[in-house]
């Protein structure tokens, strides 16, 4: 059965085991130990979608996306200084070509920063006949992998002889399970040590978990529970976090969800024994930036559809652009909509739960948005209550999402198949402006929910109330909940934007006073009043 490795790192380490330069930078002089970082350069590869099916992964793809907008969005990378590949993108031919060919040896200089990161299977040594370790790419087989892999010896030389960069940080996160089935990923024996990767002065290597353990997606949010984490880390501090300070976070965190969510250990682990001169800040200013003299063909992905279980959210995309004049879209073709069915308005702005601001422009039941270099295209279902929509450019992928309107026909809220949730400006405003009138009197029918709440997550909420209506925001977590107290007033529904969007149903257990004391939730959680 083939499940998801971790081996990309742990391969890197038998190779250089065997091989001692395979990662090997020449000695930095002291003098230059310290130099400012001039320049910075990322290729970032992530692989939900492989032309081998039953290779396919859930989040890899949407992890580099994310982690490709957070350097763009908080570290002072310039987006043309990265190179995303995702999916049909990522083919063994191209990552070797941008890693050792035509980019990032003709951009990248001696006192530049260069990050590296990957998110893919890997194989172990086993499933080959002389003992190799291969990352594998969109079009590697796995029956074949010395004519269709990429070698980790090939991988570490390359980045050793053909990365100018004295500074090169590698992160790798592999041996995936967690998507459908619960296991993915290829079948292992041991897993990659990240202390034989960093071989040379200058190299820093993070990899997503230890030799004996496996890397897990979420359960709770559409991404690799290490990626995740390891965004959140790198701004623990701010502009200024350390990576050595990010990475204790970072090992913490991943402990922690894993073991909350699969009761199993994943342990993160760095290596940075090579590393010399201070410690790396990520987000530093570039002093001397400059335009890249090389411009590569950018591929033309392949528009492909994915099932719910492998596909990305349907919001999925780059960061906030302002929306370019859509193309003609013809829409005769669609069947016609059923008699007394309103198509939901879904044009206009948008806030995602993912932290990317949209603008859908609408045609009748056709729907869409170009941005960023993705244009994705969308066909409202016949009664109106969802949406099927299809990107392609820098993000590939397809998926599908609930809509919910309100009385005038208006769409107000989205909500895909992988949780990600869109709710409308207006929205959030309306909830900062009850939030203001959290004080006002209520209805004595009315439970009353308003005060300090502790959730079965540990995390404490204090909540407003307004008539039937409450809400909260966790400014930490850029998240916003709104809810409504039925007429019955014992249930409600609520729902919440940010890294765990969701929804969920509840139902309250009152004092004598009719003060909730309790509330149940349709998954089983529990919160509890602490006032």
């Amino acid at each position: 059965m083939l499940m998801r490795l971790r081996a990309l790192a742990i391969a890197v380490l038998f190779v250089l085991t065997t091989q001692t330069c395979a990662f090997a930078a020449a000695p930095a002089a002291p003098a230059t130990i310290n130099t400012p970082v001039k320049d910075k350069w990322a290729l970032v590869v992530g692989i939900s979608q492989f032309a081998n099916s039953s290779l396919n992964l859930k989040y890899a793809a949407k992890d580099a996306q994310d982690f490709r907008d957070f350097l763009v969005n908080k570290c002072n990378f310039a987006p043309d200084h990265i190179k995303l590949l995702q999916n049909e993108q990522a083919t063994k031919d191209r990552i070797l070509d941008i890693l050792g060919d035509s980019w990032l040896p003709r951009v990248s200089l001696p006192d530049d920063l260069v990050v590296i990161f990957i998110s893919s299977h890997g194989s172990p040594s086993d499933l080959d006949v002389a003992g190799v370790n291969y990352v594998v790419a969109h079009d590697t087989n796995p029956d074949k992998l010395f004519t269709t892999g990429i070698p980790i010896q090939h991988l570490a030389s390359t980045i050793k002889s053909r990365v100018h960069s004295n500074r090169v940080l590698v992160i790798l996160d592999a041996c995936h399970s967690g998507g459908a089935g619960e296991s993915k990923g290829l079948v292992r024996t041991s897993n990659v040590d990240a202390s034989a990767i960093a071989q040379g002065t200058g190299h820093m290597v993070i990899c997503s978990s230890a030799k004996s353990e496996a890397s897990w997606e979420s359960k709770k949010y559409p991404n690799g529970v290490f990626t995740h984490t390891l965004i959140e880390a790198l701004q623990a501090k701010g502009p200024g976090t350390k990576l050595t300070d990010a990475f204790g976070v970072l090992k913490t965190g991943v402990q922690q969800q894993v073991a909350a969510e699969r009761g199993v250990m994943q342990t993160p682990v760095l290596e940075m024994s090579k590393w010399k001169g201070d410690d790396l800040l990520l987000a530093v200013k570039p002093s001397e930036p400059r335009k890249p003299l090389v411009e590569i063909e950018e591929p033309k992905p392949v528009a492909r559809a994915a099932s719910a279980s492998t596909s990305q959210p349907v919001q999925t995309a780059p960061a906030p652009a302002s929306l370019q004049t859509p193309p003609a879209v013809q829409v005769a073709a669609l069947p016609p909509t059923a008699a007394g069915v309103r198509i939901p308005d879904v044009s206009g702005a948008w806030i995602g739960s993912n932290g990317v601001n949209y603008v859908y422009w609408q045609t009748g039941r056709t729907i869409g948005f170009d941005m960023n270099g993705v244009s994705l295209r969308g066909v409202i279902s016949e009664d109106g209550k969802s949406q099927t929509s299809q990107w392609t450019g820098a993000s590939v992928g397809s998926g599908t999402a609930s809509i919910d309107a309100d009385a005038n026909g208006k769409a107000i809220k989205m909500t895909s198949t992988e949780g990600t949730v869109l709710i409308r400006p207006e929205a959030v405003a309306m909830a900062n402006s009850l939030i203001q009138q959290a004080q006002k009197g209520m209805a004595t029918s009315v439970p009353n929910v308003q005060g300090l709440w502790l959730g079965a997550n540990g995390v404490k909420y204090q909540i407003w109330q307004s008539g039937h209506n409450f809400g909260w925001k966790l400014p930490r977590f850029n998240e916003v909940g709104i809810g409504i107290i039925n007429p019955d007033c014992s249930s409600g529904t609520c729902s919440w934007t940010g890294p765990y969007a969701n929804s969920c149903t509840f139902a309250f257990e009152l004092d004598g006073s009719g003060r909730a004391i309790r509330m149940r939730t349709n998954t089983g959680a529990t919160m509890t009043r602490c006032d």
